[in-house]
This record gives structure tokens, C-alpha cells and sequence, in this order.
């Protein structure tokens, strides 16, 4: 047995020679395969796998700069020598820890999407990404976020959030996605310091009142239509203060509730 999977190692080795180009690589529905360390041959620099359902999640590949691994049931994961990993996407998974993600620190997107993740400590090592996707997930606590100061776009659509506190010290937030939570106060989106923030998703949420004052979402040219959607017990939206068109600013109010 040992010597017929030694066989079948060299025969996928041989096949997929012939499918490297470029660097990059693709690897989509392949049950037979499960150790990946033969990639370990190859100058890899982007490396896509779908739908492998029995893969040993162990990968040692350091001139990689960009990994997906999606759909594949991975319960965990281990990346070796991976420092030069810059954008990594493990979505569809069945991933509940993370923990062996803190030593990437040179990543700019990660995209965990579509897992069971509901402690995100690890996160807050990861000080250079840029691009964070968490829809779909457990999450409830995100105080570790305030740690990641360079994040442009945040996806945290899906999860049991009540506090988006932490989100006060992002300064260079530009869209945002919140909807399906548990959220009940955003007055911090008032706050000069994320007055940047153009796209922003709320819906789906419990949120009793809004005042945004000075945030670039009041361009109306801006504001997303899914900030209300959804939202059926909104009674009235009106503009509090007289303003050029993109200076306007709205309270929203909800009925049965001290607005």
C-alpha cells in the first residue's frame, strides 16, 4: 500500500507539472488528492484549490503570495514558511480556529467567509490587512479589530455582533458591512475619525436611532440603499439641518422605542 500511494504521489506530481503556468495553479474537484507537499517542486507564486474534500491541511510553500482554499470541509489548517502569503482566502470551510494564522503578518486580504469562527484573537497580528471578510460566521466579540488601523474594507455580514465599538479607532474605513447582526447602537459612526466611510450596510439589524452627522455616507451620491432596507418599523426619515448636497443630515426614528 505504502508503494502504490508513493506511485499515485509521483503520477499527480508528473500530471500537474503539466498544468503550472505561470506560476499560478488551479486544482478543482480532485478527491484523489490529499497531501499537498509535492507543490513543494514547483516556483508556485498563486495557488487555487476547490472542492478537494480530503485534504491534509498542511502546506509549506514560501515563494507563495496568494492561496485560496475554498469548499473543501477543512476543520482546520496549517501554513508553513508562509510569510510571503498576501492575500489568503479559506471560505467554505468548516474552520472554528484560527490560530495558526498569526504568523502572516505580510497578509492584505483575507477572506474567511462561510466557516464556524467565533473567537478572532488571532486578528489582531495580522496589523497590515487591508481587506477583512468574516460574512457568514459566530462571531460576537470584535474588540481586536480596533488593533488593525490599515483595514479599508470590512465584511462582517451574518454574525451575533452587538458592539461595533472597536470600529471607532479605523480611521480608514471606506466600506463596511454590518447587516444581519445583532447591533443596536452606531452612534461611533458619527465620529470624525471614520468620517471616511462610503459604503455602509445595516440592515437586518436592531438599531432604535441614527444621527449621522458628519460622515462622508451623507453624500447622497454614496449612501447605499441597503442601509434601509429591511428596516420595517421605520416611521419617518427627514433631514435635521439645512445643507448643500452632500453636507445632508438625516435622523432616522423607529416607532415604540425612546428616540
Amino acid at each position: 500500500m505504502p508503494l502504490q500511494n508513493e506511485m499515485n504521489s509521483k503520477e499527480i506530481s508528473l500530471n500537474f507539472r503539466n498544468l503550472v503556468n505561470n506560476g499560478v495553479l488551479l486544482i478543482q474537484k480532485c478527491e484523489q488528492l490529499t497531501d499537498l507537499s509535492f507543490l513543494s517542486q514547483f516556483n508556485l507564486f498563486e495557488l487555487n484549490i476547490w472542492e478537494c474534500k480530503n485534504l491534509i491541511p498542511e502546506l509549506s510553500l514560501s515563494p507563495l503570495t496568494k492561496l485560496q482554499i475554498s469548499e473543501c470541509q477543512l476543520n482546520s489548517i496549517q501554513l508553513f514558511n508562509m510569510q510571503s502569503l498576501q492575500i489568503l482566502v479559506l471560505s467554505k470551510n468548516n474552520l472554528t480556529n484560527i490560530e495558526q494564522l498569526k504568523s502572516l503578518n505580510n497578509l492584505k486580504y483575507l477572506d474567511l467567509s462561510w466557516n464556524s469562527i467565533v473567537d478572532i484573537a488571532t486578528i489582531r497580528f495580522l496589523k497590515n490587512l487591508k481587506e477583512l471578510y468574516f460574512q457568514e460566521n459566530e462571531i460576537s466579540d470584535i474588540t481586536v479589530l480596533r488593533d488593525l488601523k490599515e483595514l479599508i474594507i470590512l465584511n462582517l455580514h451574518w454574525n451575533e455582533i452587538v458592539s461595533i465599538h472597536p470600529l471607532k479607532e479605523l480611521k480608514n474605513l471606506v466600506s463596511v458591512d454590518l447587516s444581519n447582526n445583532n447591533i443596536i447602537d452606531i452612534a461611533i459612526l458619527e465620529e470624525e475619525n471614520i468620517k471616511y466611510i462610503k459604503t455602509l450596510k445595516i440592515n437586518e439589524n436592531k438599531v432604535l436611532n441614527l444621527n449621522i452627522i458628519n460622515n462622508a455616507i451623507n453624500n447622497q451620491e454614496n449612501l447605499n440603499s441597503s442601509i434601509t432596507d429591511d428596516w420595517a418599523d421605520i416611521n419617518t426619515i427627514y433631514p435635521q439641518c439645512e445643507a448643500t448636497l452632500g453636507e445632508i443630515c438625516f435622523s432616522k426614528t423607529m416607532d415604540n422605542n425612546n428616540v
